[in-house]
Order: C-alpha cells, then structure tokens, then sequence
C-alpha cells in the first residue's frame, strides 16, 4: 500500500516527469498529468527526475477520480510508474534507478470512519467486487472477488485476505484515508535494449523507459 501521509521515512511522492532541475512541479501541473496519455518524454536512467512528496490534494483527487472512471472500483487498473533513489527522501530531484508495473486495486478519500457505508458516489466504503489480476497480460483474469456482507470492515478483511494486501511492517493493510492499494506485477521479463538500470518487470521495448 501507498500513503501519502507521511509514516516516519513512508511517503507517497509524485513526478512531473522533467528532467531539467527545476524540482518539483505545482499542483496544477501534476493534475493535468493525470488521466492522459502518459509520459511522452525520452528518460534515461541515472538522471534526476522533478519530485514532491506527501500531499498534493488536486492532484490525489484528479487520480481518485480517475480510478474510479477507469474501472468502476471493479477492476484492477495497471500502471507503469517509475523508480527514484529516495534514500534521503523525496524531492525536489531524484535519481530514476527503474520503473515498475503495478495494478491498483484500491483507493481511499474518506477517513476510517466511513468503512462500514453502503458504496455510493459520494463514498465508495469497502469494496464488494474486484477482477482478480492475471498472472501475465497474456493470460484472462482467474475470477473475481465478491463480498455482500453488510459489514464494511468484514468485506475489507476479506477483500485484503484476498488480494494479501499489506502494510510496510507485514501485517494486513489496514483501511487508511489517501492510501492505494496496490498489486506489483510478478512476471519477470528478460531486459531488451540498453536500458540499464534494475530489472522491475517492466519488458523495454526500445533503450529508453517507455510509457
């Protein structure tokens, strides 16, 4: 799972994908990232990338909603993101060391207090379905988890015994406002190009990180 309010060294960070020193990007900038297309710009590994750390709330909420767009909190949604060096923390610059693939399977806006509300608009409480992720993007979803308990916590305990969701110390994440849950992407794929760098599962198609 990822936070972005901070637990001691654990933040969620956000990128504006520019690689020109200038830090990190305003808020504005980074909601209009989201929901687009993607990062249509050449990086190279080893090279510093524009930063912010913690909350950014335009931008968190631009992505929630995006989310539940995307896949009516009923699919895994994947994504290509990229890896920073944040030993000494996040922003204003950091090194891209990688990128990795994830699938999000869950996103918060309401505080803990709400868990146990029905799904709506206004609050999506917990999850009642989620698509199962392949185990490869080649392969169909196994299934899909369902829970109709009228308890909220009893259909999140399942849904993260289910998808074995946890926390930064392991044990079972817990329900948390502004958190994504998230899937990392298993498949291992053999480097292609010359991409240097680590080896995320992420399969290159030409020597530059892509998407």
């Amino acid at each position: 799972m990822g936070r972005f309010i901070p637990e001691g060294d654990q933040t969620g960070g956000w990128t504006n994908f520019q690689t020109d020193g200038s830090g990190g990007a305003n808020a504005g900038e980074l909601k209009s990232l989201i929901c687009g297309d993607g990062n249509d710009n050449e990086l190279q590994y080893g090279e510093d990338i524009g930063t912010n750390n913690g909350q950014v709330d335009a931008a968190y909420q631009a992505l929630y909603d995006c989310w539940k767009d995307k896949t009516a909190q009923k699919e895994p949604w994947g994504l290509t993101l990229p890896v920073i060096d944040c030993q000494d923390g996040v922003s204003p610059n950091n090194e891209l060391v990688g990128a990795v693939e994830l699938n999000i399977v869950w996103m918060t806006a309401s505080p803990i207090s709400k868990i146990d509300n029905l799904p709506s608009n206004q609050n999506p409480g917990a999850p009642t379905e989620m698509a199962i992720p392949p185990p490869d993007t080649d392969s169909p979803s196994p299934g899909t988890w369902t829970s109709n308990d009228a308890s909220g916590l009893n259909r999140w305990n399942s849904f993260v015994d289910q998808f074995n969701l946890r926390s930064a110390d392991d044990t079972p994440a817990e329900w948390h406002d502004k958190s994504i849950y998230f899937l990392p992407s298993c498949t291992v794929h053999e480097p292609k190009g010359n991409t240097g760098g680590e080896n995320y599962g992420v399969l290159a198609r030409i020597p530059v990180l892509v998407q």
